[in-house]
């Protein structure tokens, strides 16, 4: 358990193991927490942070009527008045029969004793909008059956502590039970557009091919122009195109997901009205789309993250999201100081602080005499090497080139990356001819040149072991930081 705490990222971790429980409870440093009672059913502590301080009760009933008596004496036992209250988990009983479609009745004793154990904590219910279940037994046909067992509970003081506080059941995904996400709604703060990325996801649809082949076959509005410049015209023409088909073709994959996942409770719900072949089919069919859904969503995130030592195809969304959230959080400026001890504490002040300070550095100049370095660069190359070096790349260098690259490294400016080239199919064999014969000289597209300037250094790289860049296995951070020692 402690293993796994240090890979999620939590300083700390419970369980209720030795009292034959199934609970494992992570938190993170922020909060002090004081446990103020154990049980095989539950766990109950006091989480502070700040000036705040709310009693959790993390509960896992068992499925016998008799042992869940002991849980409600010992939740009513733990009765604080003047601190604010949550109690939520997996109870095993419903409240009343409405909660559940399919399967056999429960006992109506075992309702009462759950609806009077409420009663007597004071507690409220904290009602999900998503879904009226929380369970499936994942049986197929009539033997399917729903419950709500898995729900959350505030008192009147921690409802009035967290006015926005609301409760989200999350989709089914590797357990038979939604996973409970309580959240307190914070405004999102963003500022300025998003960039053009290309998505390697996009490739999975089966209109994106259309689409390129529309935008990068159209070419009469540049027949004046050759090169990187006629390049750099079809990836703009295509970038403007691939932004329309996103937005009314392939639509927000967020979006699309939850829809789908909406579209298999409203067939779940017909189902718990009564078996139907054909809506049974379709729910069948929607769960498969789902799926492709999520899917593409994984390799979005896949790609954003950066984690390419993971492999596709394995349930990585949540890390994908944790890698996410930290890199985004380490890429926020909240506040900066400036040198006269200026405070600028919002995003607006940074931009235009930032847009007036490169605006002088580039504009003002610069006073000082360049020193002649020189003396200090050995003539490494000849003459021979240097022609070797300045001759056009063949072909297959420059895929090899191209090809190299992995393809969820960052993209250039222009937010096509080696995944454009590698994943669309733009270059066929006959484009490769014609793109190595593009000129080194132009510098309208400098973000594309790269894999062509990299085929002609991957061909004398073995001459340069002398340059410490060069050499396999080394990082050119040795150098720098051997550089620093140095000076």
């Amino acid at each position: 358990m402690r293993m796994l705490a240090r890979k999620l990222k939590f300083a700390n971790c419970v369980s209720n193991e030795q009292e034959g429980g199934k609970i494992w409870i992570f938190w993170r440093e922020e909060f002090v927490v004081d446990w103020v009672g154990a049980s095989n059913q539950a766990i109950h502590g006091i989480f502070s942070k700040g000036s705040s301080t709310v009693i959790i009760s993390f509960v896992y009933a068992k499925c016998s009527a008799l042992e869940r008596r002991l849980l409600w004496q010992e939740l009513e036992s733990i009765m604080v008045s003047n601190l604010p209250r949550i109690v939520a988990g997996n109870f095993n009983i419903i409240r009343n029969d409405s909660e559940r479609k399919g399967g056999r009745p429960r006992p109506m004793v075992a309702m009462d004793d759950f609806n009077y154990c409420i009663d007597r904590c004071g507690l409220i219910e904290l009602n999900a909008e998503e879904r009226k279940f929380t369970w499936c037994n994942g049986q197929d046909g009539a033997t399917r059956s729903w419950a709500r067992l898995d729900r959350t509970f505030t008192n009147s003081m921690a409802a009035s502590l967290f006015p926005n506080m609301g409760l989200r059941l999350l989709a089914k995904e590797t357990s038979d039970h939604c996973p409970l996400l309580i959240h307190f709604k914070q405004p999102r703060v963003s500022y300025g557009p998003s960039p053009f990325r290309f998505q390697r996801m996009w490739c999975e649809h089966e209109t994106f091919m259309s689409c390129l082949k529309e935008a990068w076959v159209d070419c009469n509005q540049d027949v004046a122009l050759g090169g990187l410049q006629k390049l750099a015209g079809k990836l703009k023409r295509t970038k403007l195109a691939l932004k329309v088909w996103n937005k009314k073709v392939f639509g927000r994959v967020d979006h699309i997901i939850l829809e789908l996942q909406e579209r298999v409770e409203i067939l779940e719900e017909s189902l718990q009205e009564g078996f139907s072949y054909d809506v049974e089919q379709d729910f069948l069919v929607t769960n498969i789309e789902l799926a492709e859904w999520q899917k593409r969503e994984e390799i979005r995130l896949s790609q954003v993250a950066k984690k390419r030592w993971l492999r596709e195809g394995d349930n990585n969304t949540k890390f994908f999201h944790a890698v996410i959230a930290q890199h985004r959080k380490n890429r926020r400026l909240d506040q900066m100081m400036l040198e006269n001890r200026t405070q600028l504490s919002s995003p607006q002040q940074i931009h235009m602080e930032a847009v007036r300070y490169f605006r002088n550095f580039l504009t003002e100049e610069h006073v000082g005499a360049v020193p002649n370095l020189s003396s200090l660069i050995d003539d490494t190359l000849t003459d021979e090497e240097g022609q070797y070096l300045c001759a056009m790349p063949i072909e297959n260098e420059v895929k090899e080139a191209v090809f190299v690259i992995p393809m969820d490294s960052s993209p250039g400016p222009d937010g096509f990356g080696s995944s454009f080239l590698s994943n669309a199919g733009i270059l066929s064999k006959r484009k490769w001819s014609k793109l190595h014969r593009i000129s080194l000289e132009e510098e309208s597209l400098i973000g594309f040149t790269h894999p062509l300037i990299l085929s002609s250094f991957r061909r004398w790289r073995n001459r340069m072991v002398e340059q410490g860049v060069f050499v396999a296995g080394r990082n050119i951070v040795e150098n720098i930081i051997l550089t620093q020692e140095l000076v």
